[in-house]
C-alpha cells in the first residue's frame, strides 16, 4: 500500500475561484518594468567581474601569471583556483540523487558513495571543459574586466579528452576524473530480468531501436546576473540572483563559503526563465560574494549570451537502446532498455536518469521490464535537469519503438496503442518498474486528441499537399510523466488589519504565476477576494523553507501545505472571535467564509476579523493575530499524462519542414487557472518542438568545442514557424493530494519531440525512411531522402 490509498478524495471539494481563467495579476507589473530581475539590480561603489574561461575541454593547469592583468587601468583583483584554496572555500554541495521516497534508487557504480567531482569556484588543477571559469577578474568597469582579462596568461597541459557518453565508455579513454577510470559513475538496474528474459524468449516478435536524443540548452531570456555585497560590520553577505529556489541556494554557498546560513539572504525575485538551467549554483554566485568580502566592495556579474551557451547547465544527452517483445496479437510483453546519461564533467543532477528510469513503459500495459540506467562523465558542460526532466527522451524511445513495431507487424499504430494502453480501472497502476501511476484515462486522451486534430480528415489534407509538390505526414504520441521534486514546504500565513492576507512560500516562480494562481487557491480556502492576497517570495530573510520550483511541484505543493493551514488558521480564527465577541472559542462557529457566535447576530469574514481585532487587546498567545506557520512533507509523485497530435509538410526538393496542425490533450489533475495552464503547455510545446527540429548543443567530436556560440549558432522556434495550437485540458484528479493537482508545466515538452519525429518519418515513408535523428533540420531530412534514394528504397513501405 502506498500513501495514495490514504488520501481524501478531492473530486468531493467544491470551489468558487480555482478553476476560473484570471489573467495574470504579475503581468502588469512585468509588461510596464517594474519587474525586478537580478541584472536590474545594482549599487552604489559596484564593482564588476569578468571571467576566463578555458579553450580547451581538457587541461592541466600549471600556472596562471595574472601580472600583468593586475596592473591595468581600474583592475582590483584578479582571482583564481590557487586563491579560492587558499582561503579554504568549498566545492558546491550539489547532492544530484534524488530523495523522495518513490523516486527510482540509482547507485554508484561498483556500490560505495557517489563520486560526483568536486565543483570549486575556480578550479586549481585541471580546466574540464570549455568554457569553465579558470579565473576571474574584477575592476571598476566591464570594459575594464575584459581588458585585463585577455592579458592573464595561463599554461596549459592540454590532455586528450572525451565528448560523447559511448567514446567515454570505451576502455582506455580519457579520464575526466582520475577517481572514476572508467567514467562510469552510476550503473543500476532496475526490473525483473529473470521474467523479462522469459517473455523475450518466447516472444513472436522482437523490435529493438537505438537512439541519440541529444544535448539542448534553456535559452533563458535573461541570462544569469549575480550581486554580491558583505557588510563587514554585521559579517553577513547578499546576494541578488535569480534562481529555482532561493532556500537551496543560500544553504549551498554558504556551505562553499565556511559560513552559517545565517550570514547569507539571498534575494530571488523575478526570473527571466528557467526551465531547470537555474535549479542549481553556478559558480559565479559564490565568487561574487567572496570577492565582495575580499575587495570592501560590492561585485557584479552578468553573463553574455555567448557565455551562456558556455558555461550553463544544459540539459538531455541521453544514448538509450531499447528492445519491445510483442505476442502474435501485438499484445506488449516485456521491455529491455539501457539509458546512458552525458552527466558532463561534474554530476550535477541525476534527476533525468531517475525520472525517466520509472517511466520507460510509458502509458503501456507492460508486464515486466529491466533497464540498466547508467551517468558517464565527459569533458563537456554539466547537464542538469530541463523542462520534464527525463521524460521526453524515454517517451521519445518508446512512441518511436511502438511506430515501428506497427509498422513492422503491418498493424495500425492507433488499434496497436489502443490494444496497449493501460486501463484506467488499473489506477492505481504500478509499472514494470516500480513506479505506481496515481489516475488517469489514456484512451480517452488520445481519442479527444484525435478528434481536436481531425484525425478524419488527414487524407485530404494530405492529397492537397501532393498537389503543392509536398509530403504531408502525420503523427501521434502518447506520454506520461512524474512529478515528483523537492518533499518540503512550508507557508505562513498572515491575515492583516490592512485587509490583506500575507502568504509567504518557498516556491520561485519563473514564468508561472504563481501570485495568481497561489492567490486563486486562498481566495477559495479562505473565502477572501483574490485581489486582498499577496503572495512573498525569493527572500530568505522572509522565505526561510521551502523546496523552490521544479519538477512541476510548486501548485501542488503550495495548494497542499495551503490546505493544511485552513485548519489551524480556523481555529486561530475562533480564538480571536472569541475575544472580539465575549465568547469562548468552541462557541464561535465557522461556516462558508464567516465566524459567528450563537449568542449574538455579529459575523466577520477573515478580513473583517483582523480588522476588528486590531481595536482589542489580544491575550499574549494571540499576539501575533490571525497567523499560522505549516510544514507539509509530501513524497507522493503524480503522473501527469495526455497525447499530441501533429502534421508536417515536407518539401522534398529541400527538405524543409512546415508544421502546419499541433493538438494535445493534458490531464494535469485538477486546473487551478486554465488561462495559466494553457500558456504553460503553448510554451512546452515550443520547446519540445525546438529539439526535434532545430535545437542542438553541438560539441566538435574530435576536439570538444563546442560550435554553439551565439543565438546565429543555435535555432530555436520563432512564432513563425509554429501553427496556433489546439489545446484541452483534461482533469482526472489525483488521489494522492487534497486538491487533486498533478501538474501543468512540463507535459507539452514530454510528447513533443516523439510526435514531430513520427509525422515527418511518416511523411517520407514513400521514400522508406524509417527514422531520422534529432533535430530533423532541412539538411538531415534532404541527406536522409537521398540516401534512400542512392540505396533504392523509394517506393517501399
Amino acid at each position: 500500500m502506498t500513501d495514495i490509498d490514504q488520501k481524501p478524495r478531492p473530486e468531493e471539494i467544491s470551489f468558487s475561484f480555482i478553476g476560473k481563467p484570471l489573467v495574470r495579476k504579475e503581468d502588469a507589473r512585468l509588461i510596464t518594468g517594474h519587474g525586478r530581475f537580478s541584472d536590474d539590480f545594482s549599487v552604489d561603489g559596484q564593482a564588476c567581474a569578468v571571467m576566463l574561461r578555458s579553450s580547451h575541454a581538457h587541461a592541466r593547469i600549471l600556472g596562471i601569471d595574472a601580472r600583468r592583468a593586475t596592473a591595468m587601468p581600474g583592475v582590483l583583483g584578479v582571482f583564481t583556483g590557487a586563491d579560492c584554496l587558499a582561503d579554504g572555500l568549498g566545492a558546491i554541495p550539489h547532492d544530484p540523487l534524488p530523495k523522495t521516497k518513490y523516486d527510482m534508487k540509482l547507485q554508484a557504480a561498483g556500490g560505495g558513495a557517489l563520486f560526483i567531482g568536486p565543483h570549486l569556484l575556480l578550479p586549481a588543477d585541471k580546466a574540464r571543459h570549455v568554457g569553465e571559469a579558470v579565473a576571474m577578474v574584477v575592476a571598476e568597469t566591464v570594459a575594464q574586466a575584459l581588458d585585463a582579462a585577455e592579458c592573464i596568461g595561463v599554461d596549459y597541459d592540454v590532455l586528450p579528452g572525451v565528448y560523447h557518453s559511448q567514446d567515454a565508455m570505451q576502455p582506455g579513454a580519457p579520464a575526466v576524473w582520475s577517481e572514476v577510470a572508467d567514467n562510469v559513475a552510476v550503473d543500476t538496474s532496475f526490473g525483473d530480468r529473470e521474467a523479462t528474459d522469459e517473455a523475450f524468449a518466447r516472444a513472436d516478435r522482437v523490435v529493438a531501436m537505438d537512439f541519440h536524443i541529444d544535448r539542448v540548452t534553456g535559452v533563458p531570456l535573461e541570462p544569469r546576473s549575480a550581486l554580491g555585497e558583505y557588510d563587514a560590520g554585521s559579517g553577513r553577505y547578499t546576494l541578488h540572483a535569480g534562481s529555482g529556489g532561493a532556500v537551496r541556494q543560500k544553504r549551498e554557498l554558504a556551505a562553499v563559503l565556511g559560513i552559517a546560513p545565517e550570514q547569507l539572504r539571498v534575494l530571488s525575485y523575478d526570473v527571466g526563465g528557467n526551465f531547470g538551467t537555474r535549479n542549481r549554483a553556478f559558480v559565479e554566485f559564490g565568487l561574487v560574494l567572496w570577492a565582495a568580502r575580499k575587495l570592501g566592495r560590492p561585485v557584479k556579474f552578468t553573463a553574455t549570451r555567448s557565455e551562456a551557451f558556455l558555461s550553463d547547465y544544459q540539459g538531455r544527452d541521453l544514448v538509450t537502446k531499447v528492445e519491445l517483445a510483442l505476442a502474435r496479437d501485438g499484445r506488449f510483453l516485456a521491455l529491455r532498455a539501457t539509458n546512458i546519461s552525458n552527466v558532463g564533467a561534474r554530476c550535477v543532477s541525476l534527476s533525468p536518469l531517475s525520472k525517466g528510469a520509472g517511466l520507460i513503459v510509458g502509458s503501456y500495459a507492460i508486464p515486466c521490464a529491466t533497464l540498466r540506467a547508467m551517468a558517464v562523465y565527459t569533458n563537456t558542460m554539466p547537464t542538469n535537469a530541463y523542462r520534464s526532466s527525463g521524460r521526453p527522451e524515454v517517451t521519445f524511445a518508446i512512441e518511436r519503438l511502438v511506430d515501428t513495431a506497427a509498422e513492422r507487424l503491418g498493424v495500425d499504430r492507433i488499434e496497436l496503442r489502443r490494444k496497449n494502453l493501460i486501463d484506467p480501472g488499473a489506477m492505481p497502476y504500478r509499472n514494470a518498474v516500480g513506479m505506481t501511476y496515481d489516475s488517469g484515462r489514456y484512451q480517452d486522451n488520445m481519442d479527444w486528441a484525435m478528434n481536436i486534430a481531425d484525425w478524419k480528415g488527414f487524407d485530404s489534407r494530405r492529397r492537397a499537399a501532393a498537389k503543392r509538390g509536398k509530403l504531408l505526414g502525420r503523427g501521434l504520441a502518447n506520454y506520461v510523466e512524474s512529478s515528483i521534486g523537492a518533499p518540503n514546504e512550508q507557508a505562513r500565513i498572515s491575515v492583516r488589519a490592512e485587509g490583506r492576507v500575507d502568504v509567504v512560500i518557498g516556491t520561485q516562480p519563473s514564468g508561472q504565476g504563481h501570485e495568481t494562481s497561489f492567490a486563486q487557491v486562498i481566495s477559495d480556502l479562505l473565502r477572501v477576494p483574490v485581489e486582498s492576497v499577496r503572495i512573498i517570495l525569493g527572500d530568505t530573510d522572509v522565505v526561510r523553507v521551502g523546496g523552490g520550483s521544479h519538477s512541476g511541484r510548486s501548485m501542488r505543493h503550495a495548494a497542499t501545505v495551503f490546505a493544511k493551514a485552513l485548519p489551524e488558521l480556523v481555529a486561530k480564527g475562533r480564538q480571536v472571535a472569541a475575544v472580539v465577541l465575549g465568547s469562548t472559542p468552541d462557541q464561535i462557529e465557522f461556516n462558508d467564509g464567516r465566524f459567528s457566535a450563537r449568542e449574538t447576530n455579529r459575523t466577520f469574514d477573515f478580513l473583517e476579523l483582523a480588522k476588528e481585532a486590531a481595536r482589542h487587546e489580544l491575550p499574549h498567545e494571540l499576539a501575533g493575530g490571525i497567523a499560522v506557520v505549516t510544514n507539509n512533507e509530501m513524497h507522493d509523485p503524480v503522473f501527469p499524462n495526455g497525447c499530441a497530435v501533429c502534421e508536417v509538410e515536407v518539401d522534398p526538393d529541400t527538405g524543409a519542414v512546415e508544421l502546419t496542425r499541433y493538438s494535445s490533450v493534458d490531464d494535469v489533475g485538477r486546473c487551478i487557472n486554465p488561462l495559466i495552464v494553457h500558456g504553460q503547455t503553448h510554451g512546452a510545446i515550443a520547446q519540445g518542438v525546438g529539439q526535434a527540429l532545430w535545437e542542438q548543443c553541438y560539441v566538435e567530436r574530435d576536439s570538444g568545442q563546442p560550435l554553439i556560440g551565439s543565438l546565429m549558432d543555435y535555432g530555436l522556434p520563432r512564432a513563425d514557424t509554429l501553427p496556433p495550437f489546439a489545446t484541452e485540458i483534461a482533469e482526472v484528479l489525483s488521489p494522492t493530494n487534497p486538491l487533486g493537482i498533478k501538474a501543468g508545466g512540463e507535459g507539452g515538452t514530454t510528447a513533443a519531440p516523439a510526435v514531430i519525429i513520427s509525422a515527418i518519418v511518416d511523411a517520407l515513408r514513400d521514400f522508406g525512411v524509417r527514422d531520422i535523428k534529432m533535430p530533423a533540420t532541412p539538411y538531415n531530412i534532404w541527406k536522409t531522402m537521398q540516401d534512400a534514394k542512392a540505396a533504392g528504397r523509394i517506393g517501399k513501405k
